[in-house]
């Protein structure tokens, strides 16, 4: 029971951690897409560009550490069981 329960708030991680990584990637590829001669500036880059992608990265390094935990979980019943 406990691992169940486990495994499905990691699910749920994953699944937020997914819909965080997609939104700030959509705005991370709408910024880039409608630049102008007034946003192409360092400025800009370095206020909404970099964070966006540094938190892209950050995003979906917790879908990794999230699928992980749930393939430990998995491996750690079928062990146990048999």
């Amino acid at each position: 029971m406990k691992t169940k329960v486990k495994g499905l708030i990691y699910f749920a991680g994953i699944l937020i951690a997914c819909y965080v990584t997609q939104l700030r990637l959509f705005s991370f590829v709408l910024e880039l897409g409608f630049k102008t001669p007034q946003t192409d500036t360092l400025w800009n880059l370095l206020v909404y560009h970099v964070p966006d992608f540094i938190s892209i990265i950050f995003c979906f390094t917790y879908i990794i550490i999230f699928y992980r935990k749930i393939r430990q979980l998995r491996q750690a019943n079928v062990g146990g069981a048999s």
